[in-house]
């Protein structure tokens, strides 16, 4: 007998709120993968489809801040992250024309998730690698 999905998500999102505590890492990052991946068909094709989205949107978040708040900053102040956020925005949807980025909502999830954990890298990957794993 099957155990019934709801059931299976239920226990599993209960499950990941001690253990994202006990990593230290925020929980809602691996939700938003988790979504991804049901959204793209909650499959083994969903994660090929999921993660080179999810991680070009991160790739993108964490070049924006190293350009645009670190590097260029002296030279372009208070503008460098918001030119830098619209130049990857704009490079999301022109990646989403390649079969391999073509979830473009999720690398938009993950350009999000990067900013919303405040550039925190390994918070961002730990819940954005394992959403999806959960998930299936």
């Amino acid at each position: 007998m099957a155990i019934p999905l709801w059931l299976t998500v239920g226990l599993l999102a209960g499950l990941w709120m001690p253990v994202s505590g006990a990593l230290g890492v925020a929980p809602w990052p691996l939700f938003i993968a988790w979504a991804a991946f049901f959204a793209a068909g909650a499959d083994m094709n969903a994660m090929k489809k999921v993660y080179p989205s999810l991680l070009l949107g991160v790739v993108c978040g964490y070049l924006t801040i190293y350009f645009g708040a670190i590097q260029l900053a002296p030279v372009l102040g208070t503008i460098g992250v918001p030119l830098f956020v619209g130049l990857f925005a704009a490079l999301l949807v022109i990646m989403g024309k390649f079969n391999i980025f073509a979830l473009t909502p999720a690398a938009f999830f993950g350009f999000a998730v990067y900013f919303g954990i405040g550039a925190n890298l390994k918070a961002t990957l730990i819940g954005l690698l394992l959403g999806p794993i959960l998930g299936y």
